[in-house]
C-alpha cells in the first residue's frame, strides 16, 4: 500500500491518508495476496517478479496478478 501511495506522499499527510484509506477499502473485498510458501523459491520469485509492476498499483492488483500466474501454472503440463 505504501509503494502504491508514495506519490502521494509527496503531496503531503492528507493525500496520503486518504490514498491509504483507498487502499484499505479495495482490500475488504478481495480475497488477499494469495500465499506462495508451497512453491520452490524459484517459482515464487518468479511470479513475484512478474508482478511487480502490479504491485506498485497496490496489494489488490498485486494479488489478482500472483493468482493469474497460479492459475497458469496450473495448465502447464509437469515435465517427467
Amino acid at each position: 500500500m505504501e509503494l502504491a501511495c508514495i506519490r502521494d506522499k509527496a503531496s503531503g499527510p492528507v493525500a496520503y491518508s486518504e490514498c491509504l484509506n483507498r487502499q484499505i477499502a479495495s482490500l475488504k473485498g478481495s480475497p488477499g495476496i494469495p500465499n506462495l510458501s508451497g512453491y520452490d523459491s524459484e517459482t515464487r520469485q518468479t511470479m513475484e517478479l512478474a508482478c511487480i509492476r502490479d504491485k506498485a498499483s497496490g496489494p489488490v492488483a498485486y494479488s489478482a496478478c500472483l493468482r493469474k500466474q497460479i492459475e497458469g501454472l496450473s495448465t502447464v503440463p509437469r515435465s517427467q
